[in-house]
């Protein structure tokens, strides 16, 4: 079974870049019955699988407009002080690997180990691009300030999954500039296209020959 880490699609109706990369995956991968789906909880203070609602958001592939942030309902805040209170311990499947293809916040990073040691299997993170340190000023502050602890994070897993070779590099790069002396392997994996589609053959009647004279 692979785990697959949707902390925050699974809270949010935005259709991000990121967003759409997430919830095609997952949709592949579910048609194959083999990926069981977690968050890590705040209110619970646990990873746990996603419920019925947390579900239909991150197959959700319409989305909506408003905040890219994770919401947390109420009703989702009061059940997980609940569980926590009551001392209930979450269940995750037994897990031959782990997908992580978002970008994850400071608070999940901080459980990330947790989860890590759950898997015996490959443990992989999809890796979307390094734009907040190219172009800071077309990025989000929070962002901004963000991606050098994420980029040194994402240096904890057994491979990476970049979505282009230029992020791939970027990653490379950081990691040299940082001096981190064990890193994974990256791999780019672009995204996937569809190619145009074949442009329809107009049907022309034959040139006329002309009349040749005697």
């Amino acid at each position: 079974m692979l785990l697959f880490e949707a902390s925050h699609t699974s809270h949010t109706r935005a259709q991000t870049g990121i967003q759409r990369v997430v919830r095609s995956l997952f949709a592949e991968l579910e048609k194959r019955d083999r990926v069981a789906p977690v968050c890590f909880d705040p209110h619970q203070g646990a990873w746990r699988a996603l419920n019925a609602g947390e579900l239909a958001t991150l197959r959700d592939r319409h989305g909506a407009a408003g905040s890219r942030g994770a919401k947390w309902t109420l009703a989702q805040q009061i059940a997980g002080h609940v569980r926590r209170l009551a001392g209930r311990r979450a269940a995750l499947p037994a897990a031959t690997g782990l997908l992580v293809p978002e970008l994850f916040s400071a608070k999940v990073a901080a459980q990330l180990p947790a989860l890590l040691a759950r898997v015996r299997g490959p443990r992989v993170a999809v890796f979307h691009d390094a734009i907040g340190l190219k172009f800071p000023e077309l990025t989000p502050p929070a962002t901004v300030a963000r991606l050098p602890a994420y980029l040194r994070e994402l240096a904890q897993f057994d491979g990476v999954a970049a979505v282009s070779e230029d992020s791939a590099a970027s990653l490379r790069d950081f990691w040299q500039w940082a001096g981190l002396a064990h890193t994974p392997p990256v791999q780019a994996i672009p995204s996937a296209w569809l190619p145009p589609a074949p442009r329809a053959r107009t049907h022309r009647p034959p040139a006329r020959r002309r009349a040749c004279c005697a």
